[in-house]
């Protein structure tokens, strides 16, 4: 068995009712992680109606 000590999680949360709707643990830098989720949510909900909210530690330049 390997265990691994995964120092960054990123979720998405609905904001009406708090609900998780995806999650992801990793041992990479998260500064493009944002993407990632964000095409991630689109997916899952079907949609790419809504609005993200973040921290600028996110921010690539990009």
């Amino acid at each position: 068995m390997i265990t691994e000590v995964c120092y960054t999680a990123q979720t998405t949360v609905d904001a009406k009712y708090k609900l998780l709707i995806d999650y992801k643990l990793s041992n990479q830098n998260d500064k493009k992680a944002m993407g990632i989720m964000l095409r991630r949510a689109k997916s899952i909900l079907r949609t790419s109606s809504f609005t993200a909210l973040y921290d600028k530690g996110y921010h690539t330049g990009q």
